[in-house]
């Protein structure tokens, strides 16, 4: 994410919901990426104190490091699987030959790996749950 990217997104996004007649407030961490926008029409942007990321966003308290785990296991036992069949070859060039829509694959199914429960969990554990 960039901010030129996130300025892009909320202007079409903001201009979506004046169509629906729609407004929304959307709170937003202080990531660089995140640039403050003063010309939205239907969108109000509310800004995170600083470092309170992990602890009031859901995806922050635990999603995201599963993903993560799911991911770095799929991406070490194919890279072990490589190694198995050519053992002349080194981890490393293994892992920089793995092509981006492999990479996609492997984060597909690392996200089919994450169970219901997780993310219900860290929405309640953020005060969020229904």
């Amino acid at each position: 994410m960039t901010g030129f990217l996130f300025k892009e997104w909320l202007y079409e996004w903001d201009n979506k919901l004046k169509i629906q007649g729609r407004r929304v407030l959307l709170l937003v961490d202080n990531c660089t990426a995140h640039p403050a926008i003063d010309d939205l029409q239907m969108i109000t942007l509310k800004f995170l104190p600083p470092n309170t990321t992990s602890l009031l966003q859901p995806m922050d308290m635990g999603v995201i490091k599963n993903f993560k785990g799911h991911y770095c296991s799929r991406l070490n036992n194919r890279i072990i699987a490589s190694l198995d069949a050519n053992p002349d070859e080194k981890a490393i060039n293994i892992s920089k030959k793995i092509a981006l829509l492999n990479a996609l694959y492997l984060a597909r199914d690392a996200w089919k790996e994450l169970k219901p429960s997780t993310i219900v969990n860290c929405y309640s554990k953020a005060g969020l749950s229904a």
